[in-house]
C-alpha cells in the first residue's frame, strides 16, 4: 500500500513538472512573438506573468478562471491592446493549459467528475454542434475567415471555463473571491477608456451581468472588508452604465434587478418602498442624454445631439435581424456555419458588414440553425430554472447568495443578448460551469455527511467486523 501511494505521488510530482516545463514554454514563445510584434513592454510582461500563474492550477484549479477573465476582460474589448491579445491567441493557449493543468489536478486528487447531469451534457451537445455547423460550412465551400472578436474558437474556450468552474468554485472561500475580482473588470476597463466610455457597448454590458454580484456582496459577502469593496465597485458600475448611454446595459440591468427582487426574501416591502426609491433616484441621478437615447426609438420628433447614432443602429438591427431570421430560412438544421454571420449577409442584406446580428438567439440561429439555438436556450435558461430550485431548497446562508448571484447574472445577460450578439461570451459559459457547481454542491456536502459502515474504513478488524462478515457470507 505505501509503495502505491509513493509511486502515485511521485507520479504526480512528475506530470506538475512536466506541465510547468510546457507552461514556462509557452510563456517564451508568447514573450518572444508579443515582442516582435510591438505590443510593449506593459503587455509583454502581463502576458508572460498570465502564463507563468498556470503553473499553478495543477494545485489551485481556479488560478485558472482568474487568469483568464483578466486576459479577456482585463482589456476593453475595441482596444488596439485588446486586438493584440487575439493576435498573440493568448486565450487560446490559457485554455489549453488550463484544461490540462485541471486534468492533472482531477487525477492527482481523484475528482468525482461532474459529467452526469443535464446541463453539462447539453453544454457538450452544444459544443459538438459549434463543431458540426463549421464542418458543413467547410464542405459547402463557404468558410471565408472569421472575424477575431466574433471567432467560434471562443465557444471551446468557454467549454473549458466550463468544466473548471463546475468543479472549482462550489466552495465558499473561492467563490467569493472570484466574484471579487469579476467585479474589478468593469472599473479596470473604463479607466482605460476614459472617455470614450461614451456610446460604448462592451463594458456597460459587462457591468450590468456583473453587478449582481456587487449588489448581493455587500450584503451577503462573509468580511466586512469585502462588503466595503463590494459596495464601492457596485456604485462604480451604475456610474459606468449611465455615463455610456447604452441601452442594451440599461435593459440587462433593469432584469437582473427584476432577479434579485424575485428572490428577496420581503418582495413585498422592496415593491412598495424599494421600488418607487429606484425610480425617484433614477429621475434624479441618471442623465437626462440616457433617456433621450431611449425616446428616440419610438418619437422620431425627439431631439438629441447623437440622433444619426441613435437611428441608424435601430434601422440597422431591424435589418440585421430580417437577414438572421431569412438564413434560418435558408438552411433551418446546420444555419450557415458558427460564426459565418458576418460573411453571409452579403447575401441577404443590400451592404457586406462585419456586424453581428445584434440578438444571441437570432444569431445562433442564423448560424448553426434550429437545433443549435434551442441546445442555446435549453442551456441558459434552463440554468436559471436550475438555480431557481438551488434557492428554494437552500436551508442556510450557502449557497443560496452564490446561486442568487449567478442566476441574476444570467438573467441580464439574457435580457442584454435581445440587442447585442454576445453569444460566444466566455464568461457566459463559465457561468453556467458555476450552476453546475451550485447544483450538486448541496448533495456532495449530505453525501460526505453521511457515515460510512464501519467495513468500508480502512483498518477495520475488530472481532465484532469479522463476525458480521462471516454471518453476511
Amino acid at each position: 500500500m505505501r509503495l502505491r501511494q509513493s509511486i502515485g505521488l511521485a507520479s504526480s510530482d512528475l506530470s506538475w513538472i512536466a506541465y510547468s516545463v510546457i507552461v514556462s514554454a509557452v510563456a517564451v514563445h508568447l514573450g518572444i512573438t508579443a515582442s516582435q510584434t510591438g505590443l510593449g513592454a506593459p503587455v509583454l510582461t502581463l502576458t508572460c506573468l498570465g502564463i507563468m500563474s498556470l503553473v499553478l492550477v495543477p494545485r489551485f484549479p481556479a488560478v485558472a478562471l482568474g487568469t483568464f477573465v483578466l486576459a479577456a476582460y482585463g482589456l476593453p474589448r475595441y482596444m488596439d491592446r485588446f486586438t493584440g491579445v487575439l493576435t498573440l491567441n493568448l486565450l487560446n493557449w490559457i485554455s489549453v493549459l488550463a484544461i490540462i493543468g485541471w486534468t492533472i489536478w482531477a487525477v492527482r486528487v481523484r475528482a468525482n467528475l461532474r459529467i452526469k447531469n443535464r446541463l453539462t451534457l447539453t453544454m457538450s451537445a452544444f459544443i459538438v454542434w459549434v463543431g458540426v455547423t463549421m464542418l458543413a460550412a467547410w464542405t459547402r465551400g463557404e468558410w471565408i475567415g472569421y472575424y477575431p472578436r466574433h471567432h467560434p474558437e471562443q465557444y471551446f474556450q468557454g467549454m473549458a471555463l466550463f468544466l473548471i468552474a463546475a468543479h472549482t468554485l462550489g466552495e465558499r472561500t473561492p467563490a467569493w473571491w472570484f466574484l471579487l475580482l469579476l467585479c474589478f473588470l468593469p472599473s479596470l476597463q473604463a479607466l482605460q477608456l476614459g472617455s470614450k466610455i461614451y456610446l460604448n457597448n462592451d463594458t456597460p454590458l459587462l457591468s450590468a451581468i456583473i453587478f449582481p454580484a456587487a449588489l448581493l456582496g455587500a450584503a451577503s459577502a462573509p468580511h466586512r472588508a469585502q462588503r466595503i469593496i463590494f459596495g464601492v465597485l457596485a456604485v462604480c458600475m451604475l456610474i459606468i452604465i449611465a455615463a455610456a448611454h447604452n441601452r442594451g446595459a440599461g435593459i440587462a440591468l433593469v432584469c437582473a434587478l427584476a432577479a434579485v427582487w424575485w428572490n428577496s426574501r420581503d418582495r413585498l416591502r422592496i415593491a412598495l418602498i424599494g421600488i418607487p426609491a429606484i425610480l425617484v433616484g433614477a429621475s434624479l441621478l441618471v442623465p437626462q442624454g440616457y433617456v433621450e437615447r431611449f425616446r428616440e426609438l419610438w418619437n422620431p420628433e425627439a431631439r438629441h445631439w447623437t440622433k444619426s447614432l441613435d437611428l441608424a443602429p435601430a434601422r440597422g438591427r431591424l435589418t440585421l435581424w430580417n437577414s438572421a431570421i431569412r438564413m434560418v430560412g435558408d438552411r433551418p438544421i446546420v444555419g450557415v456555419g458558427a460564426g459565418n454571420y458576418p460573411h453571409a449577409t452579403k447575401n441577404y442584406a443590400r451592404t457586406k458588414t462585419r456586424q453581428p446580428a445584434h440578438n444571441n438567439a437570432l444569431d445562433v440561429a442564423a448560424e448553426m440553425g434550429i437545433p443549435g439555438v434551442t441546445l442555446y436556450l435549453a442551456l441558459f435558461v434552463g440554468a436559471v430554472f436550475v438555480l431557481q430550485r438551488v434557492i428554494r431548497r437552500a436551508r442556510s446562508e450557502w449557497p443560496e447568495p452564490i446561486a442568487r448571484i449567478v442566476q441574476a447574472a444570467l438573467v441580464a445577460y439574457l435580457g442584454g443578448g435581445l440587442f447585442m450578439s454576445r453569444q460566444d461570451m466566455q464568461l457566459a459559459y463559465l457561468l453556467l460551469g458555476w450552476v453546475v457547481a451550485m447544483q450538486l454542491q448541496p448533495r456532495d456536502r449530505e453525501e460526505a455527511r453521511t457515515p460510512r459502515r464501519r467495513d468500508d474504513v480502512p483498518g477495520a478488524t475488530s472481532p465484532e467486523l469479522l463476525r458480521e462478515r462471516l454471518s453476511r457470507e
